[in-house]
């Protein structure tokens, strides 16, 4: 299912037949051990237009995929006849996306009790049963909206990972993955959190913010929509060096340990270095320092630093060239 169809009995591959037995056959797997109405699978086959047949010819296919299975080694009652349908009976983990869901809700589990090499191992195993896009071979309209259903789970799993594995400190190590992520799927701002992340870490600022940017650019382009609040957050975090996001120094940390923080305030500002810039207005030089930190990719005390040397220097006094230099015409004093 995390892939195209794929059928194995015994370890060997079965081929199930043609397009609308597959879809048959991903109906019942997607219900697997539950009794499927026989008018959910016409509906998966056909849609809404089914021909007047329709019953018969799932009847039929539902005939052939029960020789072929059995004739490759399955038991005789793996696909059960009932009176409001079918089920196909098969062993527990037996389809991927149950063993995949597993994994995830076992995941979830330990992060809930800090256990956050647990979590990331849970997720790894997970997500090694994906092949692909999943019942990527198949294009029945009746399966459009499970098949969304399943493909949404694989970022919401990549993003649990890359909080375990933050939480763990392995920045460094995810990076190759985590831009893989976000390259697609570039509209989930979480895992673009976590990049952003993971790049500050190790330190590379300007590369995280570049991160930024270039989602507030997608989402205002495409969706003309600005980046939620945790993006912001985790940038404005990076701007000012919060402490918030430097890697653990211990233990894992609980599960709400990422949550972006919280903005810092006017007096988290470093203060002046020199006596002129203390005239300046507090929140213009907040503001002054916030924008220098932005477009430069420094951090807080470095902006500060760069802004006190600016204000310095505007306040210095002129000092007349001397007379033996050779100047430029034009050039008539220098700065001190």
């Amino acid at each position: 299912m995390l892939g195209p169809l794929e059928v194995l009995v015994d370890g060997r591959p079965v081929e199930p037949g043609g397009a609308r037995a597959r879809a048959v056959l991903a109906g019942l797997a997607l219900e697997a051990d539950r009794v499927v109405p026989l008018a959910t699978l016409v509906r998966l086959v056909w849609g809404d237009r089914p021909p007047a047949t329709a019953r018969k010819q799932v009847q039929n296919l539902v005939s052939g995929l029960r020789r072929r299975l059995v004739a490759a080694g399955a038991g005789g009652d793996v696909i059960a006849t009932h009176p409001a349908g079918y089920r196909l009976q098969v062993p527990a983990g037996a389809v991927d996306l149950a063993r995949f869901e597993d994994c995830v809700a076992a995941a979830r589990a330990a992060r809930q009790h800090g256990r956050w090499a647990d979590a990331a191992a849970a997720l790894d195993r997970g997500l090694a049963l994906w092949r692909g896009d999943p019942l990527a071979d198949l294009t029945c309209p009746g399966l459009d909206a499970a098949i969304a259903r399943i493909a949404d789970l694989r970022p919401a799993a990549l993003e649990d990972w890359t909080t375990a594995e933050l939480a763990l400190g392995h920045h460094r190590e995810i990076l190759p993955a985590l831009t893989a992520a976000v390259a697609d799927h570039p509209y989930r701002e979480r895992l673009r959190c976590h990049l952003m992340v993971a790049l500050y870490r190790s330190g590379r600022q300007a590369e995280a913010l570049a991160c930024y940017r270039e989602a507030r650019t997608l989402l205002v382009e495409e969706l003309g929509i600005e980046p939620g609040a945790e993006l912001q957050q985790v940038e404005r975090a990076i701007l000012s060096n919060d402490s918030g996001l430097d890697p653990p120094a211990g233990p894992g940390p609980g599960p709400d340990a990422l949550a972006p923080p919280a903005p810092r305030r006017r007096a988290d500002v470093p203060p002046s270095t020199h006596p002129a810039a203390a005239h300046v207005d507090p929140d213009l030089r907040a503001a002054a320092i916030a924008l220098l930190s932005r477009i430069l990719g420094l951090g807080t005390e470095h902006a500060a630093a760069l802004l006190d040397g600016l204000v310095a220097a505007h306040h210095a006094p002129v000092r007349p060239v001397p007379a033996d230099r050779t100047t430029p015409p034009d050039l008539v004093a220098v700065v001190a």
